[in-house]
């Protein structure tokens, strides 16, 4: 019986001790218990609410996957607001200017027309023509182009 005590009661430490080092273990960051993706957007969470952080994405840090913050304007003031680590992966900033969305291509052909105020242009640099708002000739390297008259209308770079 008092064997069987014993046993029982090194079963139970061995459970509670484990049991503790993987909290302290959790605690402490030593491991990762979120996958990058996971820990990328809950920062993003909390830092996109800041006014000069552009972006939060996931980057490359010699090898092991690391969160980067992108900055408008790298200044003091940002900088405090960024923790260096965050749920085990390193933090790292980066200055990129404003980042603006730009808006996806669109297919277009004579089935599917192109919004008011865009043409459908077929680039010589694309498979299928694209709905576009500029100046067609300004994708070409001379910024010169020779317009079809086509539809969709070809764009010719010179």
């Amino acid at each position: 019986m008092m064997i069987r005590r014993k046993k029982l009661f090194l079963g139970l430490a061995t459970f509670v001790v484990v049991g503790l080092l993987l909290v302290i273990a959790a605690m402490t960051g030593l491991f990762p218990w979120h996958t990058i993706e996971q820990a990328k957007n809950q920062l993003s969470l909390d830092l996109l609410t800041i006014e000069g952080v552009a972006g939060v994405g996931i980057g490359d840090c010699e090898g092991k996957p690391c969160i980067s913050v992108l900055l408008e304007e790298d200044t003091p003031e940002l900088r405090q607001k960024i923790p260096g680590e965050f749920k085990g992966f390193k933090v790292i900033i980066e200055t990129t200017g404003p980042i603006t969305m730009v808006p996806p291509l669109r297919i277009c052909d004579a089935q599917n027309p192109c919004p008011a105020g865009q043409g459908c242009y077929k680039f010589e640099d694309e498979s299928q023509p694209l709905c576009w708002t500029q100046n067609p000739c300004e994708r070409c390297d001379s910024k010169q182009c020779r317009l079809g008259e086509s539809y969709p209308i070809e764009v010719v770079c010179q």
